[in-house]
């Protein structure tokens, strides 16, 4: 790495007074690494050539050396320095492996893999992959071979084995950089001829059966022979037959993720942690590789079959309807189940029948009612397996029209609201039996202070129903008006006391008669509502404490009759003669 370019001409004037080398970004005297007083290091030396003074020298390059350099020159005033930050990358590759079919081959075979693998690359590219046979490169096009790629690895299967093919094999992989290719080559693989023999077959279980949730599942192949066994090896199949994933497992590499391999009592054991439904349907087969190059192959691959029953999950196209729609509900269930499954569904936690829902998929109500609001689930069930879906609720809504008359005391505004299903249609105010507002869902109608005892009423429809609502004004003339209960006969002696000393004679006579107004036709108002109405009808004590809040009557002069047990009764005719006197 080069030093700053002033420092040729620093050299030449001498006015240098030292280098420093630093493997950071920025001058630190923990990341120092050679200087002009220490120039050498072991594989790091810095330059004293005249035409490349000061650079640092890295012999051996490693891959640990990568990272950041720094380089600080500092002149003779020991305030100046000038410096220079590299970021040094060290690219490398490393010699692939090959290995072969673990076997002797015999002339005629259908096909012989050999596999070429290789570690991390730097820089992260795909290197180009060359095949060699005998030292010259192979020409792999012309269809007999086959080249498939994966991380890291590339296979060459040779198809049609003939006498020519034997061998032996090597691979060479090159990747191209900014700065040169890098390129290795790996050992080389023998192909390997062997005498003719019968070949020799595995025992295995051409089905291996296992319920999801299970903690794990053997798949056994019989390796019971009186050679010496070289290594085990299973493979995963397709459907016809060809390698999937090579060497899953084997006697070297006996982990692999969820798959482990184990060995038992001359059996081979492919053990799986965890099936799912996801396994099911795959096809693995067993081979072994004898010491003396020979094979052993299953005769057929065995095929792992899960058996899954997965919760089931209630579909519903709509929880919300109103009375007279259908439901309709669907129990889906995600299954492969060996044994026949049950459909049972359930409202409420309890067993839910009707003629649409005897061990059937769907449930089905042609028209709801509101015996049917409630939450649904469905279970299904197989021998001892059972499961529950989550509960879906069903809310089943009635036809209504509902009406609010709303009273504004402060304008005297009443507002009619409908509501309902289906919308209202028609909204009208009727006051004194005439109608004074109408509209589509909502209306108004401002009173006056004459409406005062005067029912209003709102009446509301849609299409399937009306209603009717009525305001009774007496409830709310008080609020036009001073209320009795506020302006007492004291409050008025003293308003008059008031105004006769600051007013005088005449004005206070106005007033006095303003407010007595006021406070006569306030109790016009309260006598003649509901409550007093209903005090009228029957003769009671509490009739004169009502007429007391305004008359004052005295409680010693009421009317009383004497009963056979001597109890005291208050005449009627007599409170009713009191309300028609203070009345008028």
């Amino acid at each position: 790495m080069s030093a700053p370019e002033k420092v040729h001409q620093l050299k030449i004037n001498d006015e240098i007074m030292n280098i420093n080398w630093f493997d950071a970004q920025s001058p630190n005297s923990k990341h120092l690494i050679l200087n002009l007083r220490n120039s050498r290091d072991g594989r790091f030396s810095i330059d004293d050539t005249t035409a490349t003074y000061g650079n640092l020298i890295i012999q051996d390059v490693k891959r640990e050396d990568e990272g950041y350099y720094t380089c600080q020159v500092v002149e003779n005033d020991g305030m100046t320095d000038s410096r220079e930050t590299y970021h040094m990358l060290v690219y490398y590759i490393y010699r692939p492996t090959i290995s072969g079919p673990f076997t002797l081959v015999s002339e005629n075979t259908n096909s012989v893999t050999f596999f070429c693998t290789w570690g991390n690359i730097r820089p992260n590219e795909e290197p180009i992959v060359t095949w060699l046979f005998e030292e010259s490169v192979l020409n792999t096009t012309g269809g007999r071979y086959d080249l498939k790629d994966d991380t890291n690895m590339q296979s060459l299967v040779v198809l049609n084995i003939s006498l020519s093919d034997f061998g032996r094999y090597a691979c060479h992989i090159n990747v191209e950089t900014n700065m040169d290719n890098m390129s290795k080559t790996s050992n080389y693989e023998d192909l390997t001829k062997m005498p003719y023999c019968e070949p020799l077959l595995i025992r295995g279980y051409p089905v291996t059966n296992v319920e999801e949730g299970e903690e794990e599942v053997k798949i056994q192949c019989d390796v019971n022979f009186r050679k010496n066994i070289k290594v085990i090896i299973w493979n995963e199949l397709d459907d016809a037959g060809d390698d999937v994933n090579i060497a899953v497992v084997d006697s070297m590499k006996r982990v692999n993720g969820r798959y482990k391999l184990t060995e038992e009592s001359g059996k081979s054991n492919l053990v799986i942690k965890s099936p799912n439904g996801r396994d099911s349907g795959k096809m693995f087969t067993c081979i072994v590789v004898f010491v003396d190059g020979t094979t052993a192959a299953m005769e057929s691959p065995s095929r792992l079959n899960v058996w899954y029953l997965h919760t089931p999950q209630i579909m519903i196209s709509k929880s919300n309807v109103y009375i007279g729609e259908p439901i309709s509900m669907i129990c889906n269930v995600s299954s492969n189940w060996y044994a026949q499954v049950h459909i049972t569904w359930f409202k409420d936690n309890a067993i839910f029948t009707n003629d649409n829902s005897n061990n059937s998929y769907r449930l089905q109500i042609p028209a709801a009612s509101l015996l049917d609001n409630g939450i649904y689930q469905c279970r299904i069930r197989s021998d001892d397996v059972e499961k529950i879906s989550t509960g879906i609720y069903v809310s089943v809504t009635d036809f209504f029209i509902d009406a609010k008359l709303l009273y504004e005391s402060d304008t005297g505004v009443v507002t009619c609201i409908a509501d309902g299903h289906p919308s209202p249609s028609l909204v009208r105010i009727y006051y004194n039996g005439e109608k004074v507002a109408e509209g589509d869902s909502s209306t108004s109608y401002t009173m006056d202070t004459s409406a005062c005892g005067e029912a209003i009423m709102c009446y509301t429809k849609n299409a399937r129903m009306n209603n009717t609502t009525q305001l009774q004004t007496d409830e709310h003339c008080k609020e036009y008006f001073y209320s009795p209960s506020t302006l007492s006969s004291t409050v008025l002696i003293i308003i008059a006391a008031m105004s006769a000393f600051i007013f005088g004679a005449v004005p206070t006579c106005v007033i006095t008669r303003f407010f007595y107004k006021k406070r006569i036709r306030a109790i016009h108002c309260e006598y003649r509502n509901p409550r007093y109405q209903e005090l009228k009808v029957s003769a009671l004590p509490a009739i004169y404490k009502e007429l007391n809040k305004v008359t004052k009557v005295d409680d010693g002069a009421r009317p009383t009759t004497t009963t056979r047990r001597g109890q005291v009764n208050t005449d009627s005719n007599v409170a009713k003669s009191i309300y028609e006197n203070i009345s008028e």
